[in-house]
């Protein structure tokens, strides 16, 4: 049976969230801390893999084998990382996948140090880190509702996607002068060490539980069930999920019963479907071609928009959760689509970039109210399941949407990729604007905690 505590609640409506208060609960700071390192770790294999493959002679078609062979597998693993992390418990699935990686990237390490590119050898590895990875994802966004109160949550996802944006703008940098110093092989070590520091930082979050878990009171028999004042719709969604015959135990089923959630995977897939072409092909085609700017240029549109990601999601840790999550957030995407569609058109790099500052700007604050959304409409049973088909919804057309853009670039330039994914995701988001179920998708759920433990 469902348990939903209200014991948070009347502080979260008293005491509006501040966006570093997440930091107060040390289980939290464990993870961000574990996340971020993770993060930078990351940035300097993908930065070591291209030119470890093309500085040996491996060649591009090679790089482009281990590349698919890492993607393929890890949309499998996103695909049962979810079902996995609700079985499991998300803190177990992403410790095992820590260090499966942790191993993984040490073994490339070890490779690259003493061996050439080989297919026989680099596949196998890059297909086995695809699926940990994979797995990775959804028990990774399942695991914060956990740690922190309901007033908290959104902070809390904004400070981790703040650290994420942080990381992509100031890491490549780092990476690219130590693959130049030292070698790939020094750079994949460090990230095989960022996995083992999250191991780590979750070993710690475990260690922080189990301590609670040991010396938390018992509460009164109905501490738990007494709700706050003024919280007829934490009542309104408690009800809603209350266990009975017709209460959904599978994401098959809940998808059929909840058409707010199928709108909401629609409109994320529909939204997502240009994100590879523009990011991968058509904004190095614009920058080359039409703006006429060189590699630096590129970079610093690249910062543009990184820059924007990070601002939306600073803005999005000090603002209270709406009321109609769905409305603000599909409403903010309405206007990003029209930033996106923009960006070729307004004469040149500088307007560009300010287009893609205020596109990424827009798409972080309006991704942190929807994950925030979703985590806590979502049953904690069904949560990891969720965030695997949410996270598949926004990256499962990838290596379409890469090989139609480098086809659609190829035969009329790069500005038109930018229109037709800015007119996607501004259709998508029009169209579940019209659908009430979609306007009122966890309206009223930021009063609700579903699990959250004080950590203070």
């Amino acid at each position: 049976m469902l348990t939903w505590r209200f014991r948070h609640a009347r502080r979260a409506r008293a005491e509006p969230s501040t966006a570093l208060a997440p930091f107060r609960y040390r289980q939290f700071r464990w993870l961000w801390a574990g996340q971020a390192i993770s993060t930078v770790g990351g940035l300097f294999y993908t930065i070591a893999l291209p030119w470890y493959v093309l500085a040996d002679h491996g060649g591009t078609v090679l790089l482009g084998t281990l590349l698919a062979c890492y993607g393929v597998p890890r949309l499998a693993g996103i695909a049962i990382g979810g079902a996995l992390s609700d079985r499991l418990h998300p803190w177990s699935v992403m410790l095992a996948s820590d260090l499966a990686r942790a191993v993984l990237t040490g073994l490339f390490a070890t490779v690259a140090a003493t061996l050439p590119p080989r297919p026989m050898t680099l596949i196998p590895l890059a297909a086995v880190l695809g699926l940990a990875s994979g797995v990775f994802t959804p028990a990774a966004r399942s695991i914060v509702p956990s740690l922190l109160p309901d007033g908290e949550l959104q902070a809390g996802n904004a400070l981790l996607a703040g650290a994420q944006q942080s990381a992509i703008f100031v890491a490549p940098l780092a990476a690219g002068l130590v693959v130049a110093s030292v070698g790939t092989s020094f750079a994949f070590a460090v990230d095989a060490a960022s996995f083992v520091a999250s191991a780590v930082s979750l070993a710690g979050v475990h260690s922080m539980h189990r301590e609670q878990e040991l010396t938390r009171r018992p509460a009164p028999a109905q501490a738990s069930l007494q709700p706050p004042e003024n919280c007829e719709p934490a009542l309104k969604i408690a009800e809603h999920w209350a266990d009975g015959p017709d209460t959904p135990t599978t994401l098959r089923r809940t998808l059929a019963r909840e058409r707010g959630l199928l709108i909401f995977l629609i409109i994320v897939f529909a939204g997502n479907m240009g994100e590879g072409a523009v990011g991968d092909v058509a904004l190095p085609a614009l920058a080359h071609g039409p703006l006429h700017e060189g590699a630096f240029g590129y970079g610093v549109l690249v910062a543009s928009l990184g820059a924007g990601g990070i601002l939306g999601t600073l803005v999005a840790a000090r603002l209270a959760t709406p009321r109609r999550p769905a409305t603000v957030s599909s409403t903010l995407f309405l206007i990003a689509s029209t930033c996106l569609a923009a960006v070729p058109y307004l004469g040149g790099a500088g307007a560009a970039g300010v287009m893609l500052f205020l596109f990424g700007g827009l798409l972080g604050l309006g991704n942190t109210i929807e994950i925030t959304m979703l985590q806590r409409w979502t049953p904690p049973r069904l949560l990891g399941r969720v965030m695997s088909a949410a996270t598949l919804a926004q990256g499962g057309f990838y290596p379409l949407s890469v090989l139609l853009g480098g086809v659609i670039v190829h035969a009329a330039g790069p500005s038109i990729v930018f229109l037709a994914a800015g007119t996607l995701i501004a259709l998508s988001t029009s169209y579940a604007l019209t659908q009430p179920a979609w306007r009122n998708f966890a309206a009223g759920s930021a009063v609700v905690t579903n699990s959250g433990k004080d950590n203070e």
